[in-house]
């Protein structure tokens, strides 16, 4: 995935920014799910590239391992993200994971505020046919790309 997109659903998540969340997740819907529910094509799209652009959990820690750039530092910078960023390539045995995923790490932390807006949305989306929906679309787009 995109760098500057994952650092923009960090973001929102540590944020708890519903509205932005709901974007996204509109555009990725893929991220609603837990890692071990997407199809091939998702799994496919949310693989890391050049070992880098994924989200990660790793018992109750996640985070996000991505490539370092000047504009991925600013942004994360001034998002005050780096402390959930390992830049660079990452080779340590870790778990990919989706926002959803980050999401149930955040609130079995006791080092951060649980994301109470965007776990409800959450939960709302996984129990709507919306869900549904957004995956289909979404995998049609991710066969065009």
């Amino acid at each position: 995935m995109n760098a500057v997109v994952l650092i923009f659903l960090l973001d929102a998540v540590v944020k708890d920014d519903v509205t932005n969340i709901r974007k996204l997740i509109h555009l990725f819907p893929c991220m609603a799910k837990k890692a071990e529910d997407l199809t091939a094509d998702e799994l496919e799209f949310i693989r890391p590239t050049k070992m880098c652009n994924y989200f990660y959990v790793y018992d109750h820690l996640f985070g996000l391992v991505i490539e370092d750039t000047p504009n991925t530092r600013t942004l994360a910078t001034d998002r005050e993200l780096n402390a959930l960023i390992y830049w660079g390539p990452n080779t340590d045995p870790v778990q990919h994971a989706t926002v959803s995923q980050i999401v149930d790490a955040m609130r079995m932390s006791e080092k951060h505020n649980t994301p109470s807006n965007v776990i409800g949305f959450f939960k709302a989306l996984h129990d709507s046919e919306d869900m549904l929906n957004a995956t289909q679309r979404a995998t049609q787009q991710l066969r065009l790309w």
